[in-house]
């Protein structure tokens, strides 16, 4: 076992929402729909929490998130804003 090889991720896609709640929230994943998907479900129950009636597009819009492929490599600053 120990010698296979296991199957590198062939893209690395990041979702974020940066100053979120006052935190940020921001999820690595190998698909850009799935890095959505985690961001979102991380969102809706904070959403709940802190009583931010707002969907998920909307608070993607607002706190300035996306999502966006990442360069292994690469030097990125201001919230991965480059």
């Amino acid at each position: 076992m120990a010698d296979q090889i296991q199957a590198q991720p062939t893209e690395i896609w990041l979702a974020h929402m940066p100053e979120c709640f006052g935190y940020g929230l921001m999820v690595l994943d190998t698909s850009e729909d799935g890095a959505r998907r985690k961001l979102k479900a991380a969102y809706l129950p904070m959403a709940k929490q802190y009583r931010f009636a707002t969907s998920f597009d909307r608070a993607m819009e607002y706190f300035g998130g996306g999502v966006q492929q990442v360069e292994l490599g690469k030097v990125y600053n201001d919230n991965f804003n480059y």
